[in-house]
């Protein structure tokens, strides 16, 4: 009789055996030796991609895994980045407040040091206008070599150290004659102001209307700049930027005239269409 229940127990553990072997031997699934499978974070967008001083920046990251185990590290050049609450993992919000004027980089690496994304956030001055570089950098004020001035107000490019050499854009928009570098033939009334194209610090440039001619002199720190006639210009628009009057793509009322404006002076207002005034371009918003 003992050799039989011994026989059933023997029976019985090695079938037990067989049930934990098939299950893995007693490990749980998932998990060998402790560790986990860890989820590398990807990156599908980071916004925006511009910024005011003195205000705060939220930096807004989409994607995947951003708050997974392997988690993520974010540098903002420009002013040292907080985590906010409230994110998921598909979405973080970082903020800080820029102190200066300038280009900063964003990068984003992964815990193992992989870079995720790298972007630039431009930030501007809170009012007031900006140095821009000829490859889209803003710059501080103190910069000595810049090639557009941004109009914060407006987000407009304005073109800077325009001279009366190459390449330079001095124009009499009489019909029979051509703007230096550009063609334009009127027809007596009103000049050709589409065919006045150039590049302002990257972007396609154009020329100026009349309202946005206004809205650049009408603007308090234009006038703060500008105590004395070419103060503005010698200091936003370079000491070597010969082009007080400017025109615009917008006719007068009357016959013959057309809109340009008065950049040294700080004002608008409207002349013969055979005057030799200069071309500003300016580009955006």
């Amino acid at each position: 009789m003992a050799r039989q229940r011994w026989g059933f127990i023997h029976i019985a553990a090695l079938a037990l055996m067989g049930v934990l072997t098939a299950c893995g031997g007693g490990k749980s699934s998932g998990s060998e030796g402790g560790s986990q499978a860890v989820v590398t974070p990807t990156v599908t967008s980071v916004s925006p991609n511009s910024a005011v001083v003195g205000s705060p920046l939220n930096l807004i990251l989409t994607g995947t895994h951003l708050a997974g185990s392997g988690g993520i590290t974010v540098q903002f050049s420009g002013c040292p980045l907080a985590l906010q609450s409230g994110g998921t993992d598909t979405r973080q919000t970082y903020q800080c407040t820029p102190t200066q004027v300038g280009s900063f980089s964003v990068t984003i690496n992964s815990a193992t040091g992989t870079v995720l994304s790298s972007v630039t956030v431009n930030v501007a001055a809170a009012g007031g206008f900006t140095k821009i570089a000829a490859d889209g950098t803003y710059l501080p004020d103190t910069a000595t070599t810049w090639s557009c001035v941004r109009h914060n107000a407006t987000g407009l490019l304005w073109e800077a150290h325009v001279t009366r050499q190459t390449p330079a854009h001095p124009c009499s928009f009489d019909p029979t004659l051509t703007c230096t570098g550009y063609t334009n033939f009127g027809d007596g009334r009103v000049y050709d102001a589409s065919a006045v194209t150039g590049s302002v610090c990257g972007k396609p440039g154009r020329l100026p209307t009349v309202d946005e001619g206004t809205a650049l002199v009408n603007d308090p720190a234009y006038a703060m700049d500008n105590p004395t006639p070419g103060a503005f210009m010698t200091t936003w628009f370079g000491a070597d930027d010969l082009a007080w009057r400017g025109w615009s793509s917008s006719p007068a009322s009357l016959p013959g005239l057309s809109w340009f404006v008065f950049f040294g002076f700080g004002s608008v207002t409207n002349y013969v269409l055979s005057s030799s005034y200069d071309v500003r371009l300016v580009a955006g918003p």
